[in-house]
């Protein structure tokens, strides 16, 4: 069995003891490393080696797949692509232009799927899937590959309504899980330590530290199962939370209830005071869904005036 060490302060976890019995991080000095068992057993050797493994960044992507999903996005001049392809290939393209990213390894990606109900999408052994950006190129080499996967976790879903508050609650506690430095109730025993972003700039005031996480929600209708509600309200310091509406936001009242219920909830970005929400409602705009993708994993904005930059 294999000892593994633990730094109470930040949580990175060691498989074996440092030579001063200490934290390895200038910012934890002194913060002496403690064994972890679990139960009365040590952990494996395949254990610890899956746990030192480090989370310097995340985004969860929630995302709507209801029946309506299904349809052509944009009329007549989308046919033969439905809204989820458009998605599927916004995701795989925002992937794939991750590969320059020096640390692909500890940037991860959850996926949370919503309709009826919300939940964390499996991998293909059937893990929850919060992997890295690295095990995902490895993983899903093309867009078919995902595609499928996507469409096989859908079909355990049903599939019959869109419920954004379960959506939104589970991205919320996937959230703060990670600001406690603490998955493991999702499966996940990587050590987790959030990189330090580039402060946000505000007008007026101090600079605004936000952690390196985000969230990016995606719907093509409004919220038809219960009460609505956004726990990312009184998120503090600001609200990680970003939005898109995808198909034509005037076609009937569902689009047009569900379009401002998207704008309404997303973030308000500290720098530029601009709404992160994005409406994606022509074959064009289907094309910049990438770099929205691409912005929200990579963490480094909030809206379109960040991702402009």
């Amino acid at each position: 069995m294999a000892h593994l060490y633990k730094c109470p302060k930040c949580g990175t976890l060691y498989t074996a003891e440092t030579q001063d019995h200490m934290c390895a991080k200038d910012e934890c000095y002194p913060s002496t490393l403690v064994e972890i068992e679990e139960g009365s057993q040590k952990i494996t050797a395949e254990q610890a080696a899956a746990a030192v493994r480090l989370i310097e960044g995340l985004c969860v992507l929630v995302c709507d797949v209801s029946y309506s999903m299904n349809e052509a996005p944009f009329g007549p001049e989308s046919a033969g692509l439905t809204k989820l392809e458009l998605v599927i290939d916004a995701v795989h393209g925002a992937f794939e232009a991750m590969q320059g990213l020096t640390r692909k390894d500890a940037a991860y990606i959850a996926m949370v799927r919503f309709a009826k109900q919300a939940k964390l999408m499996t991998d293909q052994q059937g893990a929850p899937f919060i992997k890295s950006v690295q095990d995902i190129l490895d993983e899903f080499k093309n867009k078919d590959n995902l595609s499928r996967y996507i469409m096989r976790n859908c079909d355990q879903m049903d599939r019959g309504g869109t419920n954004v508050t379960e959506g939104l609650r589970l991205g919320h506690e996937l959230v703060v899980k990670t600001l406690a430095n603490d998955l493991s109730a999702f499966g996940i025993p990587h050590s987790i330590s959030l990189i330090q972003q580039k402060p946000f700039l505000p007008p007026v005031g101090d600079p605004i530290e936000v952690p390196n996480i985000r969230v990016m929600i995606y719907s093509d209708g409004a919220h038809n199962q219960g009460a609505l509600t956004n726990p990312f309200t009184d998120m503090q310091p600001v609200s990680v939370l970003m939005t898109a509406f995808i198909g034509n936001e005037t076609i009937n009242d569902e689009a047009r209830i569900g379009s401002n219920q998207m704008k309404e909830f997303a973030a308000i970005c500290p720098e530029h005071r601009q709404p992160g929400y994005f409406l994606i409602n022509t074959r064009g705009r289907g094309e910049f869904l990438r770099r929205i993708f691409h912005m929200a994993t990579g963490t480094s904005g909030l809206c379109s005036q960040c991702m402009s930059k």
